[in-house]
C-alpha cells in the first residue's frame, strides 16, 4: 500500500531527476523553469492534502477553497509566464512533476497486482 508520505518521497525523486535532466537536455533556463514549476505543483499538492480533510467531513466551504486555489495556482502561473518570462517548456515539464508521480505508481502497483513480482 502506498502512503502519502511514500508519495511524496516519490513526487520529490521525480523532482529531483526532472531538475537533473531538464539542465542535461534544455540548459540553465529549463532547469530553472523546472525548479519553478515544481515549487508551484508542490504548493497546489500542499493545499489540496490540507483541503481533503475538509471535503472528507462534508464542510461546505470546501468548494470555496478548492475555487481559491485554482484562482491563486492560476496567478501564479500567470505571474510566472508573464513577468518572469520563464522557460514554458520547463514550467510544463515542473508542472507535470505530480501527475507523472502518480502515473509512475499506479503502474507499478497495477504491475505488481497483475504479476505478483516479490509477492506470494
Amino acid at each position: 500500500m502506498i502512503t502519502i508520505k511514500r508519495l511524496e518521497r516519490i513526487h520529490a525523486t521525480v523532482y529531483f531527476l526532472s531538475i537533473v535532466s531538464s539542465y542535461l537536455i534544455g540548459g540553465a533556463g529549463m532547469c530553472i523553469g523546472v525548479i519553478i514549476g515544481g515549487v508551484i505543483i508542490f504548493i497546489d499538492w500542499f493545499l489540496l492534502k490540507k483541503m481533503s480533510f475538509y471535503f472528507v467531513r462534508g464542510n461546505r466551504g470546501a468548494m470555496f477553497g478548492s475555487l481559491v486555489r485554482y484562482i491563486f495556482i492560476g496567478l501564479l502561473l500567470l505571474f510566472v509566464f508573464c513577468i518572469c518570462k520563464l522557460n514554458v517548456w520547463g514550467v510544463l515539464w515542473g508542472i507535470s512533476i505530480v501527475p507523472l508521480s502518480l502515473v509512475l505508481v499506479t503502474f507499478y502497483l497495477t504491475f505488481n497486482y497483475l504479476f505478483k513480482v516479490g509477492g506470494n
